[in-house]
């Protein structure tokens, strides 16, 4: 028996099979030793230096965008239920039909509420989408508290549909350890004396 929702779970599902195969592919490209380590042979000073001899798989990125894809259709298939449950009728997308309603990530309330009122216009789409629900939809917008990472997961995503993800490399060119004496002064620690005693006043 089918769920309406299958399919979001099954992209879900899907996401998490990308990210598998990512952690196997960074792990395979960690054997490579994309890196090499030395340090310097100096009787007064301790140093080092790592260089990157091998730039990361071009594949990562692939994978990397398979994996946000497969998340962010989830997200508009349940937007797509929703929508459809609402209008209390059958959504027919472009190019035969106008209907378009996508997950809404945003990064401004005022971005929000437009978007919310295309969803409910009259006129348009007219979804009727209940408060209730706009509420559940606005309390996990990137512009709210503990939400902000929605924001990069979104933009993500847009940079993906049009240019592979850049995979970041971080090089160190050097760094070094300096260790010093630190002359003791002959009165540290200093002589305690004895406590003084209490006085007792009547």
């Amino acid at each position: 028996m089918t769920h309406p929702l299958d399919g979001a779970r099954l992209k879900v599902v899907r996401a998490q099979e990308h990210l598998n195969s990512l952690e196997l592919a960074i792990g395979e490209d960690e054997k490579t030793n994309p890196y090499a380590v030395t340090v310097d042979n100096n009787p007064h000073e301790i140093g080092g230096k790592a260089d990157v001899t091998k730039h990361a798989d071009i594949r990562l990125s692939a994978i990397i965008g398979d994996c946000l894809n497969n998340l962010n259709s989830a997200l508009d298939y349940v937007m797509w239920k929703i929508a459809g449950t609402f209008a209390a009728r059958v959504l027919t997308a472009p190019p035969h039909g106008n209907d378009r309603p996508y997950f809404p990530l945003w990064d401004a309330p005022k971005s929000f509420s437009n978007y919310v009122e295309r969803l409910n216009d009259p006129d348009g789409w007219n979804y009727k989408i209940p408060h209730s629900v706009i509420t559940v939809f606005e309390n996990v917008q990137p512009y709210q508290t503990r939400y902000d990472r929605l924001g990069l997961f979104k933009t993500l995503v847009n940079i993906d549909k049009h240019r592979l993800p850049l995979i970041a490399q971080g090089e160190i060119k050097t760094f070094e350890i300096e260790v010093s004496r630190v002359k003791i002064n002959p009165d540290f620690p200093p002589h305690l004396t004895a406590i003084p005693a209490t006085t007792h006043r009547k």
